[in-house]
């Protein structure tokens, strides 16, 4: 999981600094003026306006969770008795190792059409907010 945060952060933080910079700089001077402390300014202010992002990072989030191959095969392999095993590592192990092509087909399948209806609900959610 570390080194999912680890290679993940950086492009998360460039849309999280996006979304702050598209936070309305005159909500703060208003909310300072009513006597909002800076505690009550990032609640009401800047968390309302990074919802839609923080909306995105998670579905993301879950697409790279889905698709994660790489850091468990090279590290655990899926084990020990497959206790770190993802989708991706069994497609793998079905399909390639135990030579059951068309169940891990099936599985690679499944997967796509997984991450396809994800990534439609993202693009549904920044088409919703750029209105």
């Amino acid at each position: 999981m570390v080194t999912g945060i680890w290679r993940g952060a950086p492009y998360d933080m460039m849309i999280f600094l996006a979304g702050l910079a598209s936070v309305d700089r005159g909500l703060y001077e208003a909310a300072k003026v009513d006597g909002a402390s800076r505690l009550q300014r990032v609640w009401h202010v800047t968390v309302p306006g990074l919802r839609s992002v923080f909306s995105i990072l998670f579905i993301l989030a879950a697409i790279r969770g889905l698709r994660v191959f790489t850091e468990v095969f090279l590290l655990t392999n899926g084990g020990p008795d497959g206790s770190t095993e993802v989708v991706m590592t069994l497609i793998y192990k079905l399909g390639l190792e135990q030579n059951r092509l068309g169940v891990g087909a099936a599985g690679a399948v499944l997967l796509f059409f997984t991450t396809l209806v994800l990534t439609i609900v993202v693009h549904l959610v920044r088409r919703r907010e750029s209105r």
